[in-house]
């Protein structure tokens, strides 16, 4: 009798016997909170509008194209921003602060800066992107070196050593409901989820109309008063590698489409294309920030080959990751997505409420 192994219990059964654990970590998070709001740990200030994009939980939520709405709403209001980022996934011996772009030049390779930062400094004109795990020091050189007046910083929800203006927290509807998940090892959760009252404001990212969804929003208004804003991931356009021209969305109807990412969310990127009509024929999921091999591209060809397709579809963080290795004999096109907030004009006033000559949203 042929048995298939169903690996949900196995799983299920780990995430318990790590609730200990889970429960540790539970105190430890809240005790540092405690801390720092009783002033037992001091945070510092800088003297610039400084604004939090973080999470609660592990893995992606939309911080990177939030991080880089915000950065492009700050502009347009007339302030000068920089984006602060850990450069999580680069690779560098050096401690210090790295510029990976004055928001003109760009001085590191995805490599040592990490796929989102490089992605966001090439991405952005006019907009400084420093990693480094000192955010204080790194908002210190956008400053003092840069001559910025407003700091971003990307993935800083649990960075309480620094003071901020604007406390975002994101929330991902396509994922598991914030309120039934655990405290990692055993779940997802960075914190626990009382922890949002630190947020000025919470960000709904892969909203959809659903009762689940509505559910989870009216039970944070209630249990956590802050402004709730939403948003939808939005494909714009695709960017051809080859020519780094952009091309229109239906130009990839009718294609056979082999498709293939290493994000947090694979699912979300296959929904993208379906919701398009761009199902692909065949679709490889690799690890959240992966470093391709040239050996997975070969393993790409291969397929391609096999299926007969004519257009390979990426995310355009993956292709920051394929430096050297994109040489297929049909087109890679990248799939360019954008934050669109439902309640645009809200948004724009939170951010830059308290701003002196602030320009029109």
């Amino acid at each position: 009798m042929n048995m298939r192994f169903n690996p949900a219990p196995f799983f299920k059964l780990i995430a318990i016997l790590l609730l200990p654990v889970s429960l540790l970590n539970s105190v430890i998070q809240s005790a540092r909170a405690a801390l720092y709001n009783h002033g037992l740990l001091k945070k510092q200030k800088l003297p610039a509008k400084v604004i939090s994009i973080g999470n609660l939980s592990m893995g992606g939520s939309g911080k990177t194209p939030t991080a880089a709405l915000v950065a492009e709403i700050l502009l347009r209001g007339g302030k000068k921003p920089a984006i602060l980022s850990r450069g999580y996934g680069g690779k560098r011996k050096e401690s210090s602060p790295l510029v990976v772009s004055d928001g003109d030049k760009i001085f590191a390779t995805w490599r040592t800066a990490g796929d989102e930062p490089f992605l966001l400094a090439r991405s952005i004109k006019g907009v400084p992107v420093i990693v480094g795990k000192d955010r204080l020091a790194s908002g210190r050189i956008a400053l003092e070196k840069l001559k910025c007046d407003a700091l971003i910083l990307d993935d800083g929800y649990q960075r309480l050593g620094l003071e901020r203006d604007r406390n975002l927290c994101l929330i991902d509807c396509a994922a598991k409901d914030i309120f039934e998940d655990r405290l990692f090892p055993s779940g997802r959760l960075r914190e626990p989820v009382s922890q949002l009252k630190r947020a000025d404001a919470i960000l709904l990212t892969h909203w959809e109309e659903t009762p689940g969804n509505k559910k989870m929003s009216e039970r944070l208004e209630t249990e956590f008063g802050k402004k709730i804003f939403r948003a939808r991931h939005v494909p714009c356009s695709w960017l051809d590698t080859a020519t780094g021209k952009d091309m229109a969305l239906e130009e990839a109807k009718g294609k056979k489409i082999l498709a293939f990412c290493g994000i947090a969310n694979p699912s979300s990127f296959l929904d993208a294309l379906e919701g398009m009509g761009c199902g692909p024929a065949a679709f490889l999921s690799y690890p959240d920030h992966y470093s391709y091999l040239r050996t997975d591209m070969e393993s790409v060809k291969s397929k391609v080959e096999k299926l007969g397709a004519n257009l390979i579809a990426t995310t355009e963080k993956d292709w920051v990751r394929l430096e050297g290795m994109a040489d297929f004999p049909v087109s890679l096109w990248a799939l360019r997505i954008k934050i669109e907030i439902l309640e645009d004009a809200s948004f724009r006033s939170f951010l830059l409420a308290g701003d002196k000559n602030m320009r029109g949203n």
